[in-house]
């Protein structure tokens, strides 16, 4: 019994420092400038004050590439405009979105890494007004960023292109989906 106690503590400290050197945890607040984007009709959007707070696991799984999800939630407000009708005023419309992204993330030289991947969006608590269809669906995320390790923390700075709804859960025939700049700040902590 005891020499079964003994083996499995070894067995669960090297498990434990295995464990220690490839997790991370992350936390991320982001600012966005989403792309303003002509509608087919002679309309416009143009998304504004936009931000996001996203809370990302990562491990790494070969070498230094590692794989990262979590959740963000995002808020959008768009305003729309009508060039084909002058006289209808402007309508200013809120998107709020959850995703779960599924990224891989390559860091290259010692403090710099870039990341691609896919989200899945779900568009919830929105306006109903006509402005900005519905953003549930598949997305993707194509980023680069600074990365600095201090001990046990990591510091983050990130500018990310975000192409939410890219495949429509809901399909409208004039689909439109939201396009992205953000700058994320970000704080990680490795376990």
């Amino acid at each position: 019994m005891k020499k079964l106690l003994i083996i499995l503590s070894f067995i669960l400290v090297e498990i434990l420092s295995f464990a220690q050197s490839n997790n991370n945890i992350s936390f991320y607040f982001g600012k966005a400038d989403d792309i303003k984007s002509p509608i087919l009709t002679g309309d416009w959007q143009n998304p504004e004050n936009s931000y996001s707070f996203e809370l990302i696991y990562s491990r790494i799984v070969f070498k230094q590439l590692s794989i990262e999800t979590g959740l963000r939630y995002s808020n959008h407000n768009v305003t729309t405009g009508f060039d084909a009708e002058p006289w209808r005023p402007e309508v200013y419309s809120h998107l709020y979105l959850i995703s779960i992204p599924i990224r891989l993330n390559v860091p290259f030289w010692k403090y710099f890494f870039c990341n691609a991947g896919f989200t899945f969006d779900k568009d919830f608590n929105r306006d109903k007004l006509y402005p900005m269809e519905d953003q549930t669906g598949l997305g993707f995320e194509l980023g680069f960023g600074l990365k600095i390790d201090i001990k046990q923390f990591r510091f983050i700075i990130s500018p990310m292109y975000s192409n939410h709804s890219l495949v429509a859960f809901n399909q409208d025939e004039m689909k439109i989906s939201l396009h992205e700049l953000s700058m994320k700040l970000g704080i990680g902590y490795h376990f």
